[in-house]
Formats: C-alpha cells, structure tokens, sequence
C-alpha cells in the first residue's frame, strides 16, 4: 500500500511498482500511477502546520468571524513570478478602495515591488513577508486570487475555501480539480490579465454564498482524509 503525501517529491514510480493500492489527494496528480493498482483519490496527509479542520453542522452555517476592512484581495505565495500577475490585474481594477496583499518570500520579491512602484499602484499594495498563521489574512480579505503558472495541489486554495472566501485562479490542475472547475471558484486561463482582472471584479462585487466554499474544503480536511484511509485499511484487512 502506498500513502501520496501532499509533501512527496520526485517520482513514485518504484513505489508504485510494489503497492497493491494507493493512496493520493487528487485525481490529477495520481496520474503517474494510474495503471499500476487500485487508486483511492481522496486519502491525503496534511503536513501538521496547514491541518485544516472545518467544523460544520448539516445545514447549518458556521459564522466564521471576520475583520472588517477595505475590499482586500489575498495572494499567498513565495515572491515566486506568478504574483507579478495579481499585481498586473489588480491594476487595471475599477473597484474603488480595493487593496492587494501579497503573503510570502521569496527571490521575486524585489522585482515584484518595483514593478508595483511603476505601475503606480504604491500603498494600495502590502507585501507581508512570510506569514506564520495566515488565518488572520484570510478573516481579512474578501477575495482570494492564485494566479499560479503551475499548482500540482493548492493548500492556499484548500484554506481560502474554508474560511468562505471567494477564489479566483488560473487554469491549473490542483486548483482547477479543487475548485472543481469553476464550480466553487472562478479559474481563468493562465497568463491572461483582462480575464484575471474580471473575475476579481465579478468576485468583489458579488462573494455569493461561502457556505457551498466551506463544505468543499472539508473534502480536503484531515478528518476526510483519514477516514478514507481507514475505509482503505480496513478494505485490505478484510481480504487477508
């Protein structure tokens, strides 16, 4: 039996060659190991620090506190050149007021800010660094948008949805299949500004329901996935 961390890196192939069944996050990024045994798609290991726990009572929604503030558009990232996307639709926004938070470090960041300092977008963009509990952040923000280039997964996503926010994010695997293509969020294909531009408009002016958003994120939560695995143990013990 093989467990996919949210975490693994390289190829699993050897791995693979040896599991009667597997256990991975997402359909898409269990591809690789389609063909080689019976794959269960929804078992996932949270590393500690990210564990989502969304509590949720049927037919209930859960008042998740929120900061009052301007209409602020989150992006989580690692200063990586993805962001210089959100900055570039961010600033042909007509929404008077809104403001853009960049969360993360990385080697981009400089260039990051200069190219904000020319577009003229000056206070209306922060840049937080590295953020050790962004739940505050995603209290705060009404939007959040991921302009990745590539995302095999997309915990940014995963917590963005829990706290009920709107998410808007560019045509890539992880969060496409999270976001279940487009029905939980808005994706937009990669690399086009206007429609990025759009769609955090569309998302401003109308944030919708967050409950379908919170219940969508509980599919990715530990509890879920560990009771897939214990489906998964148990299946196996039975037919030893």
């Amino acid at each position: 039996m093989l467990f996919r961390s949210v975490k693994s890196e390289g190829s699993i192939e050897p791995d693979v060659e040896r599991a009667d069944r597997i256990i991975n996050l997402l359909r898409n990024d269990a591809h690789a190991a389609m063909g080689h045994g019976e794959l269960s798609a929804s078992g996932l290991e949270m590393p500690a620090e990210s564990l989502i726990r969304v509590e949720l009572r049927k037919g209930k929604k859960v008042e998740t506190p929120r900061i009052e503030t301007a209409d602020e558009i989150l992006c989580v990232a690692t200063g990586c050149p993805m962001e210089r996307s959100a900055a570039e639709a961010f600033a042909r926004l007509m929404t008077p007021g809104a403001r853009l938070m960049i969360a993360g470090e990385g080697p981009e960041r400089s260039r990051l800010e200069a190219r904000t300092a020319e577009l003229g977008l000056g206070e209306r963009v922060t840049f937080l660094g590295q953020v050790a509990d962004p739940s505050s952040l995603y209290r705060q923000a009404r939007v959040m948008a991921v302009p990745s280039r590539t995302e095999a997964f997309g915990m940014a996503v995963v917590e963005a949805l829990a706290h009920g926010l709107p998410v808007v994010a560019t045509a890539c695997e992880g969060p496409m299949e999270i976001l279940d293509n487009g029905t939980f969020g808005q994706v937009v294909p990669k690399g086009d500004t206007q429609a990025m531009t759009d769609a955090l408009e569309r998302a401003l002016e109308d944030p919708h329901d967050p409950l379908p958003r919170i219940q969508r994120a509980s599919c990715f939560s530990f509890e879920e996935g560990f009771a897939e695995w214990e489906r998964l143990v148990d299946a196996v013990a039975t037919r030893t």
